[in-house]
């Protein structure tokens, strides 16, 4: 590996900290575990697809437990760019509007001083998502 920064992970893009796992940086691993919840759930991976040799999509699905149809109506697309960090795209393809409870977990910082809080979307009525960190 020639590149100064990579992520490594499994083929569902979750970064659970086994193994080799992680964001590196001049190979230092600066983050091992980022794991995405929606519902308090992992996504079901689908897929993944290389879009060139900086770029590659993870796509998974989200069932709903009151969707009239066993085919799930939510897609996952995670597109992680080398250099330029991932992008999160939720799609509702049911009928029916949904209300979501998403987040994004790492561990905390090696710090004493700050304690980790998870992010959620506050805001997903239309238009595009926003991300804030939670507060207590």
């Amino acid at each position: 590996m020639a590149a100064p920064a990579f992520a490594a992970s499994s083929r569902d893009g979750q970064l659970r900290g086994e193994r080799a796992e992680g964001f590196y940086d001049h190979d230092r691993r600066l983050l091992h575990t980022l794991c995405l919840l929606l519902d308090d759930r992992e996504p079901e991976p689908i897929g993944v697809q290389p879009l060139g040799p900086h770029q590659v999509r993870f796509t998974a699905v989200h069932r709903y437990p009151r969707d009239r149809t066993d085919d799930p109506t939510l897609i996952v697309e995670r597109v992680r760019t080398a250099g330029d960090g991932e992008t999160i795209t939720l799609r509702n393809i049911g009928t029916l509007g949904r209300r979501l409870r998403v987040w994004s977990w790492s561990p905390p910082p090696i710090s004493p001083t700050r304690s980790p809080e998870p992010t959620q979307v506050n805001s997903c009525t239309s238009g595009p998502l926003r991300w804030d960190a939670c507060q207590k």
